[in-house]
Formats: C-alpha cells, structure tokens, sequence
C-alpha cells in the first residue's frame, strides 16, 4: 500500500470511510443475502435483513447516501423481484426505490457519493449515453447520467473516491481524456472532469483500492512501484 499527498487543504475534504458500525452492518446484510437460498425470494417492499437478490448473485460494491438509501453494485438481474441490473438502490426500509433505476451494460465495481452525485467506475457502458464507458457520474435524484461530467478511459476503473472538488480514479488504463496517466488519474468535480495536469504518479500495476484521509491518498493494488 502506497500513500500520495493529494494536495487538498484537509480543510475542505471531509473523510470517504464509513463508520465501524455501518460496515459491519451492510457485511451482514450481504451475508445474511447470500448465505440463505432456502428462503424464498419476496416482493417490495421488504424489510432488512430479508432483501433477496436474483439466483446466483453477488453485490460488487455498497455505498450508503446521507438520507439512508443503500446503493448497491453487483451481478444480478432482479432485486426483491423488481428488476434491476447489475445496479439498484434501496430505501432505508430495504424496498428497492423505484425512482432510480440507471441502466448500464457491463459491470459497475465501485461507487462514490458526492452529495447529489454518484459516480460509476467499473467495466460498462451507459446505456442512455453510449459512448460514456467504464467511468460515469450519475444523479443522486433520478439516476440519470450526466452528459457533460466523462473523461474517456481506455481501460477498466477499479475503483473512484470522490472528495469534494476532486475524483481519484484507479484501475488498469493507460490514457484518461488522452492523457498519459497510468493506472491512477485525478480529475475535477466540475466541469467536463478535466484531468489534473500537475497530478500524476506512475503506477506499474493495476490500482484496485483508495482512500484519502486529510491530505493523504493511500492506495493499493497489484503493483510494485509508485511515483515519479
């Protein structure tokens, strides 16, 4: 695990990780899904922990908004036999919200929360804006993608950190908006999501996990060497 300044006064961030609590909670409310075939699938709404995903399942990423709802990533096609693929949302009781439904091809690995923004990284494309693949930002509102917000990757994003005017984006990629950046990039909030051109170590693998505590991003993932 390597850790990068990410020259952000600490001031303006505030921290991506989730308290001890509220991880151990959703681990048990994946295992308590996963872990019960016996028992049959439901309707919504449903209420935790009896939520149950389609056969042969399996959830990718959590990400939990301010308001409660539950994002949720994975492999599957129905959710409380409501469907929805390979993304869903729940409200705080475990219905799924039938108000957000974004429709992706491929899979989504890794979810962001930026107050009315949510940001996709994985292996994908939009399906309400095609050429929009493997990195999206979606609202928090309706689920439907941002036209303007999209730097084009050449690879896969393994994972996205959102801190307040700043996207980290790791994976396994070359290029990010035509620009040379290896496996790890910086990009802007605002705007189009233009890449940081003063911001840019090398990596000589792929990126699969990131986390910035006050100035500090702390990376990790199949590599060897990490900066200049």
């Amino acid at each position: 695990m390597a850790n990068l300044r990410s020259n952000k006064p600490s001031e303006d961030q505030r921290s991506t990780d989730l308290s001890c609590t509220a991880i151990g909670a959703l681990v048990l409310l994946v295992g308590l899904l996963f872990q019960s075939p016996r028992v049959a699938a439901q309707t919504a709404p449903a209420t935790l922990p009896d939520l149950k995903l389609s056969t042969s399942s399996y959830v990718s990423d959590i990400a939990v908004q301010d308001d409660g709802k539950v994002i949720i990533a994975g492999d599957f096609v129905s959710v409380n036999d409501v469907p929805r693929s390979k993304l869903a949302r729940l409200n705080p009781n475990g219905s799924v919200d039938l108000t957000w439904n974004p429709k992706i091809s491929g899979s989504v690995s890794s979810i962001a929360i930026s107050g009315s923004n949510i940001y996709l990284g994985g292996v994908f494309s939009m399906l309400d804006e095609p050429g929009r693949v493997a990195l999206a930002r979606v609202s928090a509102v309706d689920g439907s993608t941002d036209k303007n917000w999209g730097p084009s990757v050449d690879g896969g994003v393994s994972v996205v950190a959102a801190i307040g005017a700043d996207v980290y984006v790791g994976g396994y990629f070359r290029l990010i908006s035509q620009l040379t950046r290896s496996n790890l990039a910086k990009l802007s909030a605002t705007g189009i999501g233009e890449v940081d051109p003063e911001w840019g170590p090398e990596v000589n693998g792929s990126v699969q996990m990131l986390s910035v505590i006050g100035n500090d991003l702390f990376v990790s993932g199949d590599f060897t060497r990490i900066g200049g």
